[in-house]
């Protein structure tokens, strides 16, 4: 008969990490930033200040559903919160993990950012492929 595995360890390395004792039906949006970005704290804190000003601003010129905002907008927004130091930072996260995680979404011929739904959307595609799965 297999055994309950007692690995208690805290692990705290790498993208996209949880632990599925952990989770909760309403996760706050810091616990899940800390899933996706368990491995680089720095990360963690550009994305959750890219995607939670891009809502505030959009919220503030009345830009919802989606919340939006433009390029130009969005440039101003990381040098004037991050400082231009960490602007390269900011570009790496949002191109290399918002975007294609489907957080964000960038529309090339308005030039603007939504915040997009397509993230939800994965995980639930990857739920069902893996009950399919298991089904078979």
């Amino acid at each position: 008969m297999p055994r309950r595995s007692k690995d208690t360890r805290i692990r705290n390395r790498g993208y996209f990490y949880f632990d599925n004792r952990n989770l909760k039906k309403s996760q706050s949006f810091d616990d899940i930033m800390s899933m996706l970005f368990s491995g680089v704290p720095a990360y963690r804190e550009v994305a959750s200040f890219i995607v939670n000003s891009l809502r505030y601003k959009a919220a503030e010129e009345k830009r919802l559903n989606p919340y939006w905002i433009t390029a130009s907008e969005m440039s101003r927004m990381i040098l004037q919160g991050l400082g231009p130091s960490r602007k390269p930072m900011a570009y790496k996260v949002l191109y290399e993990f918002l975007i294609p995680y489907g957080i964000i979404r960038k529309d090339e011929s308005e030039s603007r950012y939504y915040l997009a739904r397509d993230f939800s959307l994965a995980l639930r595609k990857i739920a069902e492929s893996y009950d399919k799965w298991l089904a078979s």
